[in-house]
């Protein structure tokens, strides 16, 4: 068998990559420290295993900021 992680091993075989998505409302007033707190966040989710990446996405016409994890498995 191949090792894992090769091109011949099954895709069923591989773990699948994992993506969390949280959406939250910040008050207008509140957002300078949503981003310090969200950033803080950022380096500690980064600390984790298998971490791809993190997007943060401001707030829209739904007035709710959304931020996607990104991980291996």
């Amino acid at each position: 068998m191949p090792p894992r992680g090769t091109e011949a091993e099954p895709e069923a075989a591989r773990p699948a990559p994992a993506t969390v998505v949280v959406s939250q409302r910040v008050k207008r007033s509140r957002e300078d420290d949503f981003r310090q707190w969200q950033e803080g966040m950022n380096r500690a989710v980064a600390s984790f295993a298998g971490f791809l990446g993190t997007e943060v996405v401001p707030p829209g016409d739904g007035g709710e900021w959304t931020v996607i994890y990104r991980f291996a498995s």
